[in-house]
């Protein structure tokens, strides 16, 4: 990646937080790896289940759970803090797929999630970069 930055491309990366089998110090992690990193921008989504794919039919099956929106909001917040001030937010949350979607159900509403996402940050007196250092020391809680 370095290289790629190096060469004066702007790098925009994906993650998914509610990923089967990860933890909150997993999500914080990723975060903690992509500020490290020369990564000019993020969008940040929660896992979908989505006709037609694998973890769609998972999901059908009760074989997975999906994550709560109560739960992606304080995670969505956590990595923010992390996150350098300077890297552009692209995205708070994931949108489109109606004709596909599954679930979870809360994620249909891209402004509800947007808005209580600037509500949980507001309550924890945060923003993007509260907890982001250069030397990348920060506690994993």
């Amino acid at each position: 990646m370095a290289s790629l930055a190096g060469r004066g491309l702007n790098i925009c990366v994906h993650i998914i937080i509610g990923l089967p089998g990860e933890n909150d110090k997993d999500v914080l992690a990723t975060a903690q790896t992509l500020a490290a990193m020369p990564v000019n921008g993020i969008k940040i989504h929660s896992l979908l289940a989505l006709v037609g794919t694998s973890l769609g039919e998972m999901y059908k099956k009760s074989a997975i759970s999906m994550i709560t929106k109560e739960k992606y909001v304080s995670l969505t917040a956590d990595v923010l803090e992390v996150l350098p001030p300077e890297m552009v937010i692209q995205r708070l949350t994931a949108d489109g797929y109606r004709d596909i979607f599954l679930a979870p159900d809360w994620a249909m509403n891209k402004l509800d999630v947007l808005n209580a996402i600037n509500r949980e940050l507001e309550l924890r007196d945060s923003y993007q970069g509260k907890r982001y250092t250069k030397d990348k020391k920060i506690a994993v809680n």
